[in-house]
C-alpha cells in the first residue's frame, strides 16, 4: 500500500519540475547558438549620390553657382560624355533651355560647351576692368563681419577669374593684400600687414582665421576690462548705514522736503507780490489827471478869457464895456 504523500515531498516534486521546465526551455536556444555559423558580414553604410540639382532658367540665381553645383554632382557620378550632356540639359528650363536647344547637335553632345554657352549667356556682363575696380575698391563695411567681407572678396575674385584666368597669377597673395589693407579695425589692419610681410605665401583662409581669432581675443579683453571696472566701482560703494543713521537720514530727508516746499511757496508769494505791485502802478497811472494837451483830450476845446477890444481890459466884451456905458450915461 502506497503511503500518502506528505507536504514536504510534494514541495520537493514541484521544485524538481520547475528546474526541469527551465532546463527544457534553455536547451533549444543553446543548440541554436552552437549551430549558428560565425558571421563575417560587415555593416556597410551607403552614401546617396543622387544629389538633386535645382532647375536653372537663366535668371533664378547666379549661373556661376549653378555650374559649380552641376560639376560637383557630375564628379560624384560615373557617367559617359553623352550622359553628362543629357543630364545638364535636363536641368534646364525657360530661357536657359532655349539657349541650348537651338544649338547644333555637336554642341548639345558636349557638356563643357553647354556650360560655356550658359556662362556666356547668363553670366556677369561687366567687363574685366569694371570687375577689377570693384575688387580693388571693396573695403569692409561698418556692420560687416570679417567672414562676410572675406566671402565678398572671394566672390569678386571668382568673377574676375571666370572672365580672365590670366589676370591674377597669384590669387591667394592678391586676396591677402586686399583683405589686410581694407579691414575696418586699424589695429587689426596693422597686425595683418605684419603677418603678410613675414609670411608672403600664407593662404588667404589662414590669414582670415588669424584675423578672426585676433578680433575675438580683443573683444574678450574689452569685456574682461569692463567687468573688472564695474566690479571695482561696486567695491567702492559705502557700507550700508545702521538703523540710527537711517533714522537720521530719514529725518534729514523729511526736513529737506519741507524746506523745498517752503522755498516753492515763498517763490510763489514773491511772484504774486510782484504782480500786485505791477497792477497797482498801472491803476495809479490811469487815475492821474491828464492835461488838456494829452492825446486823449487833444480835441477838447480850451476855455479862453474874454478881452474887450474897446478898452483892452479882460473880463468883458465891447457891449458890456464900462467905458462905453459911462459915455452913454453922460450924454443922456
Amino acid at each position: 500500500m502506497a503511503s500518502n504523500p506528505t507536504c514536504k515531498s510534494l514541495q520537493k516534486q514541484v521544485t524538481e519540475l520547475q528546474y526541469r521546465i527551465k532546463e527544457l526551455s534553455w536547451k533549444p536556444s543553446v543548440e541554436n547558438e552552437v549551430k549558428r555559423p560565425p558571421s563575417n558580414e560587415k555593416n556597410v553604410v551607403y552614401v546617396q549620390k543622387d544629389r538633386k540639382v535645382p532647375k536653372f532658367s537663366g535668371y533664378n540665381f547666379p549661373v556661376e553657382d549653378w555650374i559649380e553645383d552641376v560639376n560637383t554632382v557630375l564628379h560624384a557620378r560615373e557617367m559617359s560624355r553623352q550622359e553628362r550632356a543629357d543630364f545638364i540639359y535636363l536641368q534646364l528650363e525657360g530661357s536657359a533651355k532655349d539657349e541650348v536647344k537651338y544649338r547644333s547637335h555637336l554642341v548639345r553632345q558636349s557638356p563643357d560647351q553647354i556650360l560655356e554657352i550658359l556662362q556666356d549667356a547668363f553670366g556677369v556682363k561687366d567687363n574685366i576692368t569694371k570687375l577689377q575696380k570693384n575688387f580693388l575698391d571693396r573695403v569692409q563695411k561698418p556692420n560687416e563681419s570679417l567672414r562676410e567681407y572675406s566671402y565678398v572678396l572671394m566672390d569678386l575674385m571668382s568673377k574676375i577669374t571666370n572672365k580672365d584666368s590670366t589676370w591674377m597669377p597669384n590669387k591667394e597673395k592678391t586676396l591677402c593684400d586686399q583683405f589686410s589693407q581694407n579691414v575696418q579695425d586699424s589695429y587689426l589692419r596693422k597686425h595683418l600687414k605684419q603677418i603678410v610681410r613675414a609670411q608672403s605665401h600664407i593662404p588667404f583662409l589662414d590669414l582670415r582665421e588669424e584675423a578672426i581669432m585676433w578680433s575675438e581675443e580683443e573683444e574678450y579683453k574689452d569685456k574682461k576690462y569692463n567687468t573688472k571696472t564695474k566690479s571695482e566701482t561696486t567695491d567702492t560703494v559705502p557700507e550700508e548705514p545702521t538703523t540710527d543713521v537711517c533714522a537720521s537720514k530719514d529725518k534729514t530727508d523729511s526736513s529737506s522736503e519741507q524746506s523745498d516746499k517752503f522755498n516753492q511757496l515763498l517763490g510763489i508769494v514773491q511772484k504774486q507780490s510782484e504782480q500786485i505791485e505791477t497792477l497797482t502802478k498801472i491803476v495809479n497811472t490811469k487815475q492821474q489827471p491828464t492835461s488838456y494837451n494829452s492825446r486823449y483830450n487833444r480835441f477838447e476845446p480850451q476855455r479862453r478869457t474874454l478881452l474887450c477890444f474897446r478898452c483892452n481890459e479882460p473880463g468883458h466884451k465891447i457891449a458890456d464895456c464900462p467905458v462905453v456905458n459911462s459915455k452913454k450915461s453922460g450924454n443922456g
